[in-house]
């Protein structure tokens, strides 16, 4: 197992966030050619992705 420092942990959890925020604001406001079912799906899916690597990086550090 991978030890972090908390600085490592704090900076890789900003960048998870902010790169969540991003695919939040480009899922619901920026394709506006795909159907909501779509979106919606993908949204989810990209969600329990980062929040994987969130959690991680929180485990790991």
């Amino acid at each position: 197992m991978v030890r972090t420092t908390p600085t490592e942990t704090m900076v890789a959890m900003t960048l998870i966030t902010l790169q969540c925020l991003r695919r939040f604001y480009e899922t619901w406001f920026v394709q506006v050619f795909s159907s909501k079912l779509k979106i919606t799906y993908q949204w989810i899916e990209k969600m329990v992705r980062f929040l994987s690597s969130f959690f991680r990086s929180l485990v790991s550090g």
